[in-house]
């Protein structure tokens, strides 16, 4: 009997990869490797997670049928805390590398009342053929059309995914990825490089959110604004938590923004001017410098 990482569908390496690998670990930088505790994660859920998406594009698709409008592939947007972070990368790197929506010609209009009629295009009765009008009467036969999806990435506080060369590839196939920070947050810089040989590296795009709820936010922040804070070493367990990660961002917009946001978020809308007590208390109570 096969074991549960024999079974996974994106165990792609074959045996002697895999005894080459562990012979010379110096390969390991070479190819791409994730962490195998967050792979597993993913694969345990990873069958659930892709029928809620298909069902999403039915239920889209039907929709655009029945208003007689063009069907646009909707984004997909991944988004997690800490563990959930990580698991989110590997799931938009396996959208955006094994999964495609199928268009399939068909010769009538799809019936919108039946089940699984999927991503079908008409028939165009007309085309051209070495540069000349091909016949009404003699259609000529259309190939399935394969789209990807767009995806975008947002995560908070996650660790550390695979090596550097998933990182490259991570950033080719999904470059709307950004990854957010709580300064000081150490979950942030596990698995640690030194400790595990310098093999992990962060994907996304790096913003930082400034300790004390002051409002600053560094997108992508350089070399030498890293050196200027050296003194914010990532050691704390607190900054990792959800809440403080919500009042950092929080902290970046004045109450008439944060009244904006959260516009038919269970606050009253009855009048056109921003009123800051019908703010929630968790709101309004967040300290701020």
């Amino acid at each position: 009997r096969r074991s549960e990482k024999q079974k996974s569908p994106l165990n792609v390496l074959s045996i002697g990869a895999k005894a080459v690998i562990k012979a010379t670990p110096v390969t390991r930088q070479a190819l791409p490797c994730v962490h195998e505790g967050f792979l597993l994660t993913y694969v345990h859920i990873r069958k659930q997670i892709l029928e809620s998406i298909m069902e999403v594009y039915h239920r889209q698709l039907v929709k655009a049928s029945k208003r007689g409008s063009s069907f646009v592939l909707p984004k997909i947007y991944v988004t997690g805390h800490s563990l959930g972070g990580s698991v989110g990368q590997l799931l938009a790197m396996d959208l955006a590398s094994n999964c495609e929506v199928l268009v399939e010609p068909m010769e009538q209009s799809p019936d919108l009342s039946a089940e699984g009629e999927l991503f079908h295009l008409p028939t165009s009765p007309l085309r051209t053929v070495d540069g000349k009008f091909s016949s009404f009467e003699e259609p000529a036969e259309q190939e399935t059309v394969r789209l990807r999806p767009p995806i975008a990435v947002y995560t908070y506080g996650q660790p550390r995914v695979g090596n550097h060369a998933f990182a490259r590839m991570y950033k080719q196939r999904v470059p709307h990825t950004f990854r957010v920070v709580n300064e000081g947050d150490a979950f942030t810089s596990l698995p640690h490089t030194v400790l595990m040989g310098g093999t992990y590296k962060h994907c996304g795009l790096e913003v930082m959110l400034d300790e004390g709820c002051t409002g600053n936010i560094l997108v992508g922040p350089t070399v030498v604004e890293t050196m200027f804070r050296f003194t914010k070493v990532r050691t704390s367990l607190a900054a990792h938590s959800l809440e403080r990660y919500r009042d950092n961002l929080e902290s970046g917009l004045v109450p008439d923004e944060l009244y904006e946001y959260y516009r038919g978020h269970g606050i009253s809308t009855s009048t056109k001017t921003s009123n800051q007590s019908e703010l929630p208390g968790w709101l309004t109570q967040v300290k701020r410098k």
